[in-house]
């Protein structure tokens, strides 16, 4: 069984100990199936099991961990619909994002976004993969932020910890191509032309749903 790469600390408690243990999820170092349990997260978070006990009911309301009878905790797996329904609804809100994006967009969003594509590339360069995950959902965050539309950045929030988790399923072989892409949806934002930044985000996302889908069918036939 694969080992956390989190090392223990001295106190991880309420949001951020949720944001801890979901990172292992996402990452693969809490593997589907793995069980949880409350003695031991409690010792490596340094905190009692109470703060456990709610990060755990959180993570389950958000989908990553699934409660057993007698309430025993396991790692909830990513499968197929699971992904598929997230990229349908990816689909639907991301192109209006980047298109009302590249209608209101300020100069400070355009700093974000281009910090974001900066950071992208040099762990590119350092060959550190596993850190896109979290930037590229930086930058589809700081998409959504642009389009000064504060009911659909909700509901972006809302999808970004599952859109993280699609997108590292399929990390390995999207990584080195995604960025390029983000550059293209960001050059169409500062052009401020609408259509043309829908349009990429969209074959942007499609290009995400193959390689994931893909990735998730050939996990769960292992």
């Amino acid at each position: 069984m694969t080992q956390s790469v989190l090392q223990p600390v001295a106190v991880v408690q309420g949001q951020a100990l949720v944001d801890a243990i979901r990172a292992e999820i996402i990452s693969g170092a809490l593997e589907p199936g793995q069980r949880l349990t409350e003695p031991a997260l409690s010792r490596q978070y340094g905190v009692s099991r109470v703060p456990v006990r709610e990060a755990l009911r959180v993570l389950g309301a958000e989908g990553f961990i699934i409660f057993k009878p007698y309430g025993s905790a396991s790692v909830q797996g990513l499968d197929e619909r699971a992904a598929e329904e997230i990229l349908t609804l990816r689909r639907l809100l991301e192109p209006h994002a980047a298109e009302e994006a590249a209608r209101y967009r300020t100069r400070e969003d355009l700093e974000e976004l281009h910090e974001v594509l900066l950071a992208g590339e040099d762990v590119l360069k350092e060959v550190r993969i596993e850190a896109t995950p979290s930037l590229n959902t930086r930058f589809h965050g700081g998409v959504a932020r642009a389009s000064h539309n504060s009911l659909l950045g909700a509901f972006m929030t809302q999808l970004q910890h599952k859109s993280e988790w699609v997108y590292s399923a399929a990390v390995s072989t999207r990584a080195s191509y995604s960025w390029p892409e983000h550059w293209e949806i960001y050059d169409a934002i500062v052009r401020q032309d609408p259509p043309e930044a829908s349009r990429i985000m969209l074959s942007h996302i499609q290009r995400t749903a193959v390689a994931a889908t893909g990735a998730v069918s050939g996990s769960s036939e292992r």
